[in-house]
């Protein structure tokens, strides 16, 4: 009898263990967070139903459903160890029936426009209401649609600052790394033309881009010297003008100078006033517009130090949209930062933004560390600041399926962590993502912002795939692999990029490729990728674009059966590295 009942108990064990009820809650923009968080009782926030999905301990697979609508947040939503699922199960925050469900990081403006002038299509919103968060607004949409800053036409420098004209050698880039710490007004400002920049009176809310080479940088003017024709910046780019050309490409924008064409929008913050020139017959109050006021939306976020990673995550059907930037971006360290400003007092490193190709400093609107097992699926992300997604430190088994992101700021995913030499640095190997895959996805209109951004980025990360993925119009790169310019050993290892689309990229920038690599690489599979209409600007200053563009110390792949034509320039470059130590084969 004792053995009966033993037995009996280990049935009824293995049927307990394998009972697997779904769980499933309900999310509605007409719901309260008082309520059940069933399909007639819907929760009104996803944090009410993330809250819902925590007390359940992760042990049962959930689905929440987001019924049809635009769900406001008004700081990042962050999943952390306990909102994901345990031992295999998975939880799920689902569109429902395939609905238009969008998770949105701004805020959608009151239709309160007014015409300060009634014969004009100017119009007028105040936004003081919105209190700090109208600090600085940088963009703004209407219709699904980037609307256009105010913004001048391209314009190009004479040269460097008149005094440093002769300080510095045209790529002598060992001069430049020392003249940082030395003379870091040569980086603050350049030498105009003509009176190109004589009648502008330049606030604090006047933006300038410089194009550089293969990267740019965003500055607030510090003063204009109108006898010398030069221009002082508070902030500095990583290369002075004049490093690869006296003539470089600028644009002013967000200067009520520059605000003159149909479509075009002006900003105050002194005054909180929002402006907008409408088209003829437009009527602003009859649209609906939209401010980003978060830099993230969602941050996926582990422990590292007590490997409490957050797991079985995954999003399908949503649409994450309206995500800021910020400025105050540079890549020098803080130590010499703050030995800058101690002798440069004019100097604000909170004004700009100046950071290496790739713009891997500019943000993310999702970010994902020390996770495993998530998924995106059939998502879209669009109108955003910076990159989509960056798959961080610590993170694997990471999947982007048939997802579309466009109308970037900056790039699509990024796979990887910007440290160059990690080894060297004694990074833990266990930061560095693997097994992540990004697939079937649609990513172009990138950009839009940080113009050297790049769709797909993989920096010291190994064993990824990207494959089937169908990427154009970047100003840079298409796919980026790579992130040590020595020969020394790094993280970037047994990466797949295979038959993706590439096409049209390098719209505006120089030196890159529909593909580019970095770096020793092991195991690294580049193959039957379709790279085509590589094209190069007018204005880009600097060396040929390409196909696949094989950088610094470039070794240890395998480049195989990749189709490339129509190319304003080589197929394949190979730059400080010996074609012998990639295992490569053109396909004609």
């Amino acid at each position: 009898m004792v053995k009966f009942f033993e037995f009996l108990l280990f049935v009824l064990t293995i049927l307990f263990d394998n009972y697997d009820e779904v769980k499933t809650f309900y999310v509605s923009t007409n719901g309260l967070d008082s309520n059940s968080g069933t399909k007639n009782s819907p929760f009104a926030t996803i944090r009410r139903a993330q809250s819902a999905v925590k007390s359940l301990n992760g042990f049962h697979n959930v689905k929440v459903y987001l019924l049809e609508g635009h769900y406001f947040i008004d700081s990042t939503i962050v999943f952390r160890h306990d909102d994901g699922g345990k031992e295999g199960k998975i939880i799920e925050y689902i569109a429902f029936n395939g609905g238009k469900v969008v998770v949105s990081g701004g805020k959608l403006l009151p239709k309160i426009w007014n015409k300060p002038f009634p014969t004009s299509n100017l119009w007028k919103l105040d936004l003081s209401y919105m209190g700090q968060t109208t600090e600085s607004i940088r963009q703004l949409f209407a219709n699904n649609k980037r609307l256009k800053r105010a913004a001048s036409k391209d314009l190009y420098t004479k040269g460097p600052l008149t005094k440093f004209t002769k300080r510095f050698s045209r790529f002598d880039f060992s001069s430049i790394d020392s003249m940082r710490r030395t003379d870091i007004e040569a980086f603050c400002g350049f030498a105009y033309k003509g009176s190109d920049l004589d009648s502008f009176y330049f606030d604090d809310d006047t933006e300038i881009i410089v194009y550089h080479s293969w990267e740019c940088s965003w500055h607030k003017v510090l003063r204009l010297d109108n006898i010398n024709k030069c221009i002082y910046f508070t902030s500095p780019s990583r290369y002075p003008v004049g490093f690869f050309s006296d003539n470089n490409r600028y644009r002013i924008e967000n200067n009520s100078k520059v605000f003159d064409e149909p479509g075009e929008w002006y900003y105050n913050s002194k005054k909180k006033e929002l402006w907008y020139l409408a088209h003829e017959g437009e009527n602003p109050n009859e649209e609906d517009f939209y401010v980003p006021i978060l830099n993230q939306i969602i941050s996926i976020a582990g422990n590292s130090y007590s490997k409490k990673y957050v797991e079985n995550l995954t999003f399908k059907g949503i649409e994450f949209k309206h995500s800021s930037y910020s400025l105050g971006i540079n890549d020098l360290n803080e130590k010499v930062k703050y030995k800058l400003v101690k002798e440069n007092p004019w100097l604000k490193f909170s004004d700009g933004y100046a950071s290496a190709q790739t713009a891997p400093d500019c943000g993310q609107a999702i970010s994902i560390s020390y996770a495993e097992n998530c998924k995106f699926e059939d998502c879209k992300f669009s109108n955003l600041g910076s990159y989509a997604v960056n798959i961080g430190k610590g993170s694997n088994d990471i999947i982007l399926s048939k997802c579309v992101i466009q109308d970037v700021g900056g790039g699509g995913v990024l796979i990887g962590f910007n440290e160059k030499d990690p080894v060297m640095k004694n990074v833990p190997w266990s930061n560095s993502p693997y097994k992540n895959i990004i697939k079937n996805c649609k990513i172009y209109n990138g950009g839009k912002v940080h113009p050297s951004s790049v769709a797909i980025a993989i920096m010291q990360a190994n064993s990824n795939l990207v494959t089937h993925n169908t990427i154009y119009n970047f100003p840079y790169s298409g796919i980026s692999i790579g992130w040590t310019w020595t020969k020394s050993a790094n993280f970037t290892k047994d990466n797949k990029v295979t038959y993706n689309q590439i096409y049209n990229v390098m719209e505006d920038l120089a030196d890159g490729g529909g593909i580019y690599t970095l770096g020793k690489q092991p195991g690294c599979i580049i193959k039957g990728n379709h790279i085509h209409n590589i094209v190069r600007s007018e204005s880009a200053i600097g060396a040929l674009n390409c196909g696949i563009f094989f950088d610094q110390s470039s070794s240890m792949m395998t480049v195989d059966d990749n189709k490339i034509d129509l190319i304003n320039g080589p197929k394949y470059r190979f730059n400080k590295t010996d074609s012998l130590k990639i295992n490569w084969k053109a396909k004609e």
